[in-house]
């Protein structure tokens, strides 16, 4: 009988895992979770697109692991610590990123400027960055899942590998 009130106990404590941030790689025998549709072989928390921001509709911020960046703020992606939010002046040894989004950029588009920094130009002689395709100029209008885990972006591209 004191088994029996363990498991309700239990029972009841039940709480569904919150997937909206987490990326899932997906296919037709592996399905994504709730909400999440598998796009290019990844599933996508809301909208269907490539990517989102931090598993929410596209907002000003900038994604930056399991965190988003507030304005005031830059997301330094360290290859020994991994991605963290930093004071807007703070030095970085990896990427710093001041934006990862046309939302972060008033209109412009967020571009990889050096391979190491990432900020708003109207014109992006690198790689353009996005969370979603919407970021991406109508030339290369696809926005990519990050092929490496130190970037939490995006990159647009004509299509996905």
């Amino acid at each position: 009988m004191r088994y029996a009130w363990f498991v309700l106990l239990a029972i009841g404590c039940y709480e569904a895992p919150d997937y909206s941030g987490t990326r899932f790689k997906c296919d037709s025998e592996h399905a994504c979770p709730n909400n999440q549709p598998c796009v290019n072989g990844f599933c996508s928390a809301g909208s269907g697109s490539n990517m989102i921001d931090s598993g929410m509709p596209p907002q000003v911020g900038i994604a930056c692991g399991s965190a988003t960046c507030s304005g005031s703020q830059k997301c330094c992606v360290d290859f020994v610590s991994g991605p963290a939010c930093v004071a807007a002046t703070t030095s970085c040894t990896g990427f710093l990123a001041a934006c990862d989004g046309k939302e972060d950029c008033g209109g412009s588009f967020c571009c990889d400027i050096s391979g190491t920094v990432i900020e708003c130009a109207t014109i992006c002689t690198n790689s353009v960055i996005c969370r979603d395709n919407a970021d991406c100029p109508t030339t290369l209008s696809q926005c990519c899942p990050p092929t490496t885990q130190f970037e939490p972006w995006g990159r647009c591209n004509i299509a996905c590998p």
